[in-house]
This record gives structure tokens, sequence and C-alpha cells, in this order.
């Protein structure tokens, strides 16, 4: 009886919290919620479960009380932790092979330079559940040098059956805890001969290196096995030799990821990016770098996707020297018209010239305009910023001088936060339904001493609330998160 009395207490507890309405609940502080949750979860399971499946807000609160099975204690013994930068030990191994051969496994190996053994872990990377590795690669030095570890990589990938795979080519000048291998061994850039192989599991692949040429003279070797391939990212120098060796050999391509050079380089070939992205049957992502001074002759290719493509990204050029070259408003506006299904969007918007050049400039309104005009089922909005010398809500004015010793201007963080806030909110009210995040990027060049300039940004997410009555809250339906302050 007293069981039954029980659970009728705790339905009618459960009732309460729905018929009072949720949203005045999550409201309260976190005390609140862990004392009567927790009650909830010891009492009567299934209704904190049944209070779970409400509504997304109620379900952020009570799914971390229905599974709290897992407990970390305050202090682990010492011989328990297994350190991701140290090799994996034999007991995990063969658990790895034994217990759980289904497992599935990332491999994330980073700052490997802050142990002594900084060589690859080889029999972890060939365990039977490995699906996807995130592994720097060392170079004897940057831009010389070869790759020290590539052989030992590609003897490894051969034998996979890797889902997804990141590569990052790093200097080593200033450790020699790698061994850097013989001139017979090393290869000078990533190199696939006929001995190997991308596995033919693999569906993404991300190459990064920014310092020099990368590939082989003969970038063929590099577009074999690319079949399965889904998703592409290539943040590296341009090449217009590896594109058009891609071209024809990624039939199920579905995102790809790429940087044109900076502005003002000479002599860059647009075509080969043409012909690629011409090729591919239906693209569903694209993040392009610098693109906008090869606007006009990559934008007939990407319009082809245009039935497909919900994720476009034009990120605008990052080099201290040049400054973006910006796609007029009326350009924004035809790409916008062109992809009616996107939802997420990158796009680079500058700011207005001010009436006495120093202070008062804000975003162009007229881009602004353009992307609140369009009724979009836009999600996630990409929205990039390069500062200019004057003083705006972002910041205070900038006075460079011959020696590089004016003060540089932090950016104001109450100011830019209620400046990024109004954006999003003219904006979001435009869609089909409201934007539930907004990526910043914040720019800004400065100038050293005879005039050297100097790149520096700062990034901040802005998220909306899950809350049914948001829209009430003007601009307090946004939360802010980001440190802004300027980093190089």
């Amino acid at each position: 009886m007293e069981t039954t009395r029980q659970s009728k207490r705790d339905d009618h507890q459960q009732q309460i919290l729905l018929d009072r309405g949720h949203d005045n609940f999550t409201d309260l502080n976190d005390d609140i919620h862990h004392l009567v949750l927790s009650e909830l979860f010891h009492s009567s399971p299934h209704s904190l479960s049944a209070l779970a499946r409400t509504c997304k807000a109620l379900n952020i609160l009570a799914t971390p009380y229905l599974y709290r099975a897992i407990h970390f204690p305050h202090c682990i013994p010492e011989p328990q932790v297994w350190a991701a930068n140290t090799k994996a030990p034999t007991a995990l191994l063969e658990k790895l092979h034994t217990t759980w051969p289904s497992l599935k496994i990332r491999i994330h190996n980073h700052r490997r330079g802050e142990t002594d053994d900084r060589s690859l872990d080889e029999p972890l990377f060939l365990t039977r559940g490995v699906e996807a590795i995130d592994i720097d690669i060392y170079a004897e030095h940057l831009w010389t040098g070869p790759l020290s570890e590539w052989k030992q990589v590609t003897d490894l990938v051969t034998k996979s059956k890797l889902r997804a795979l990141r590569l990052e080519m790093k200097d080593n000048g200033y450790s020699s805890h790698i061994v850097i291998l013989g001139l017979s061994e090393a290869r000078p850039g990533f190199h696939l001969d006929m001995d190997t192989t991308l596995p033919s599991t693999l569906e993404e692949l991300t190459i990064a290196y920014r310092s020099g040429p990368l590939f082989d003279s003969d970038p063929v070797m590099f577009a074999r096995n690319l079949y399965p391939l889904k998703r592409l990212d290539l943040d590296i120098l341009y090449n217009p030799q590896i594109f058009a060796q891609l071209n024809g050999r990624m039939p199920n391509l579905k995102a790809l990821r790429f940087n044109f050079p900076c502005s003002g380089q000479e002599g860059v070939q647009a075509k080969p990016v043409v012909d690629l992205i011409s090729s591919l049957g239906a693209l569903e992502e694209l993040d392009i770098a610098n693109a906008q001074e090869h606007f006009e002759d990559i934008f007939p290719a990407i319009e082809l996707h245009k039935a497909t493509l919900h994720t476009l990204i034009l990120r605008p050029s990052r080099s201290s020297y040049t400054m973006p070259i910006r796609p007029s408003a009326a350009s924004l506006r035809r790409i916008l018209h062109a992809f009616p299904h996107v939802r997420h969007f990158g796009f680079d918007v500058p700011f207005t010239a001010s009436t006495n050049g120093k202070s008062n400039s804000k975003p162009d309104p007229e881009y602004i305009q353009a992307l609140s005009k369009f009724t979009l089922p836009l999600k996630t909005l990409d929205l990039y910023l390069h500062l200019p010398i004057g003083a705006t809500a972002f910041t205070a004015e900038y006075s460079p001088n011959a020696y590089g010793s004016a003060p540089f201007p932090h950016p104001n963080k109450p100011g830019a936060k209620d400046a990024l806030k109004e954006i999003a909110d003219t904006i979001s009210r435009a869609q089909k339904h409201p934007l539930e995040r907004m990526n910043v990027t914040l720019a800004r060049t400065g100038f050293e001493d005879r005039g050297q300039p100097f790149f520096v940004e700062t990034s901040a997410v802005l998220g909306r609330s899950d809350r049914d009555d948001a829209e009430e809250l003007g601009t307090g339906k946004w939360k802010v998160e980001g440190k802004f302050r300027w980093y190089e």
C-alpha cells in the first residue's frame, strides 16, 4: 500500500512540473534542479524518464540523472591511469582484442612533444576497432627536410580499415626525440607509391600543412584509391595540379574544403577547381578559404549543386599584408537566391566607412539586410568581421605610428556582445525557423616598427536559448561564449 502511495506521489510531482510549465522549472538554479531530479531518480526512475522526454530543455536537465552508473572518485590510483601520450599497455591491447572486439576507437595523437617518447604506437594503431586516426607528423625542419614518419604512417594506413584519417605536418627542428630517417627511407612529401594504398573503407581524409610545398612532384599518386571518399579537407597551400588529378576520381564525394591563395597573388589558376567541382555528383558541403578573388570564376560550378548543397562557407583572406577582397552585397544576394536549401552559411561582412574616418564604423547594413531578406532554412551562420582602425562597438580606435609603439586596443567585450546579439536577432527573424547558432570571427590588422603589419583574431559563439518562450526574452535569448582576447 505504501509503495502505491509513493508511486502516486511521484506521478503527482511529475504532473505538477508539467502543469506549472517546464520553463519555470528550468529557470530555477542548479541546486533546486539537483534536489528535485535526484529525489525523482531514487523514488521513481520511470517518472524521471518521462520528464526527460517532455521537451528539449528538460531532456538536457534530466538526462544526466538517468545515467549515473559510472563514477570516477576524486583520487584514482596511478597504476590505473593510462596517459594518452604514452604507449597503450599490453593489458589494454589484449582487452581490445578479446573482451571488446567490436569497440570503435578514435585515436587523437597530438602534443607528443610533451613526452620523452614521441614515437607512434603501432600496436594500438593496428588494433581491429580503430576507425579514425588524427595525428601529427613531424618533419625535420619547416619548409625543408623529409617527413621522418611518413613511411611508418603509410605502412600503418595500408594495413588498417580506417573510416577517417587526419594528418597534420609539424616542425621537428626544436626537438631530437623523433629519429630522422635516412634519405633513402624518408619522403620529401606525402608520397603514395605503388606499394601504398589508402584503405578501401576510408570515407574522410584531412591533410593540414600551411608552410610550404607538400606533395611530391607527381601528385597523381596522391589521387589513387579515392573512390570511396565522402569528405576531403585539404588545409594546404593551393596546388592546381592536385585538383586536376582529383577530377573524376571521387564520384562519392559529399564534402570538400580547400584554400585558394591569399589575395593579390598573380597567376593563380582557378580552372582545375572549377572542373573538379563541376565533376562531382551531388555536393552537400563546400568550405573555401580566400574564395572572394575567384568568386566569379567558381560560382557557376558551385551553382550546379544548388539542389543538394546545404553547407556553403566562403571564408575571407587570412593575411597581414592584404585586406580581404569581398564580393559586393549584390553578389551576396545572388548566392542566397541561388541556394534555397542552405542550412549553414559563412560569409565576410565589411564595415561601413565612418563619417570622419575614425569612429562610428559598423557592419555594412546592406550586407546584413541581404542576409535578412531571404527566407531560408538557415540554422547556423558563420560571420567574419575584419575590424577597421577606427572605433567600433567591438573595440576602440587604433592609431598606429611609425615606431609600432601605439597601444593596440583589446576587444570591448560588453559592446561586442551587444552588437553581435543585435545582428543575430536581425538575421534570425527572417529565417523559416529561428537561427540556432552564430559563429563569429573578429580580426584586425596592427602595425609594428616601420609599418610591419601583424594579424590578430578572436572568435565567439552565439547560441540561441531552446526555451519555448525564447522570443519574449529579446536579446537575452542569446548566450555568447568567447574570450574576446586577441591571438596571432
